[in-house]
């Protein structure tokens, strides 16, 4: 087999509460998303809520993917938009970090959110992630050795509670669950503790 045409990179937003510059919200991860496939694979538009609510539908297209690390930049319109794009099949993958709004978290998703509002503080190198379905195609990047997810240490993370309807996939040592996933409607919502 010959591919004549590449299959074209994913468009990707990741939504800060900041802008892009102004702080590192989203720096990493925009850098670790853009090395797959040698920066073939995504494209990457990081955008702080107000400029992401602001987006016009042509602007917004159909991404492959949201990555929500803050919240409460955004008015109801992003909102909207956010809850519209996983009610009709999108992907997305939110952060439950100091800059995710709370109060307006199920609108900005669709769906009830069932999360402690309180931050835990972990004390020195105790809290570690696990994976429970090292299968999920999200834990793929770190199958090898030197991928080890269980090397991290997490310093700060919200409790999510047990609520119908979410798959664990990975838990905090001795701490609860780190990352799960649910339906909404047609889309698939991974919540990052």
């Amino acid at each position: 087999y010959v591919v004549l045409d590449p299959v074209g990179a994913v468009p990707i937003f990741v939504i800060t509460a900041d802008p892009p510059g102004s702080s590192n919200a989203g720096l990493y991860l925009e850098r670790a998303i853009s090395v797959a496939d040698e920066g073939r694979a995504f494209t990457v538009t990081a955008l702080d809520g107000r400029a992401f609510s602001a987006l016009s539908q042509e602007q917004f297209g159909t991404p492959g993917a949201l990555i929500v690390l803050g919240t409460s930049t955004l008015d109801r319109k992003g909102r909207e938009m956010v809850a519209a794009f996983l009610r009709d099949g999108g992907r997305v993958l939110l952060t439950l970090g100091p800059d995710i709004d709370l109060a307006t978290l199920s609108d900005t998703v669709g769906t009830q959110v069932d999360v402690d509002p309180q931050i835990t503080q972990t004390t020195s190198r105790t809290v570690t992630l696990i994976a429970t379905d090292g299968r999920h195609p999200i834990f793929r990047p770190f199958s090898s050795p030197t991928g080890a997810l269980g090397d991290v240490y997490m310093e700060q993370y919200r409790r999510l509670n047990d609520q119908s309807g979410r798959t664990v996939l990975a838990r905090f040592s001795g701490a609860g669950s780190a990352l799960t996933e649910q339906s909404v409607e047609r889309g698939r919502l991974l919540l990052f503790a």
